[in-house]
This record gives structure tokens, C-alpha cells and sequence, in this order.
């Protein structure tokens, strides 16, 4: 792995895992909160350069089908590099329709999206669509965060 591409995973690495952590510790309450003991870590990468030119939803190459038995709070960071093209617009889907908090964002780079799950086997699925014309995508990753559920076979 070359220099650069070591920096910007480490950074995002980073991100997701102080993020939770500084929210968590903050003094003010969130406007939404969320509670959960995350004992649980899951996380999937894909290396390869992806595009999406699509209007509509579609799951992102490499980064859809994560399945965690969870319950609780729900933590899923989304860190992905652009190599050319529009920023694309992305939400993170559970079990095939139920989007995560806060919904559809432009996506920056580097994001949080969190929420709560009943317990069982969930699927989770980053999707994206174009916000202005094609989106080109290098290396990426999906680390969730989530409490072990109980109730998985």
C-alpha cells in the first residue's frame, strides 16, 4: 500500500472510531439519541474503482450485504475515496428499505450514520446515486458498530 492511500485509510479509520467515541462523550445531548451497548464490530472493504452514471438507488459494489445479528444502536461509517466525477448522494439502507439516520446526504468523504435496530439478523446496504452526472469511486470501507443481538440463529 502506497503512502498516500495508507494516510487517507488511517485517517478514515480514525474518523470512524472517534467520531462514536466523541459523541458518546460530549456534554449536550444529540437532538436525536441513541444508546446501545456496542460490543460488536463489523467491517468490509472494496479496492476496486466503481461508477455509478444511475438516477436511481443502487447498492454500492463491494459495499452492500453486510449482515450483523444486532439489537440497540447501530453505527455504520462510510469512508470513500472519488477519483473523478460528481459527489454522490448516499443513504445506508437496513433489511432492504429501512434507511439509517439522517437519511440521503451528499456525501463528503467520510460519514456516520446511526440508529436503532430491533434484535435479530440485519442486512445492511450503502447505496448511491448521481447528483449531477457520473460518480467515480476508488478504494472504500464500511465499519459498523452495533451490539451483539440475542435473538440470531
Amino acid at each position: 500500500m502506497n503512502r498516500p492511500t495508507l494516510a487517507v485509510v488511517s485517517f478514515a479509520i480514525g474518523v470512524s472510531v472517534a467520531l462514536p467515541i466523541a459523541a458518546l462523550a460530549g456534554g449536550r445531548p444529540p437532538r436525536s439519541a441513541y444508546s446501545g451497548a456496542l460490543d460488536r464490530q463489523t467491517a468490509v472493504s472494496q479496492e476496486h474503482q466503481v461508477r455509478t452514471g444511475s438516477l436511481y438507488w443502487r447498492n454500492v459494489p463491494g459495499l452492500n450485504g453486510v449482515v450483523v445479528c444486532a439489537q440497540n444502536e447501530i453505527a455504520v461509517t462510510v469512508s470513500m475515496l472519488y477519483r473523478k466525477g460528481y459527489v454522490p448522494a448516499l443513504r445506508v439502507a437496513v433489511d432492504g428499505s429501512r434507511l439509517l439516520s439522517p437519511g440521503v446526504i451528499k456525501f463528503p468523504g467520510v460519514f456516520t450514520w446511526v440508529d436503532t435496530v430491533a434484535d435479530g439478523t440485519h442486512t445492511i446496504d450503502v447505496q448511491w446515486r448521481r447528483t449531477g452526472g457520473p460518480a467515480v469511486s476508488g478504494k472504500a470501507t464500511v465499519n459498523v458498530l452495533y451490539e451483539s443481538g440475542t435473538a440470531c440463529s
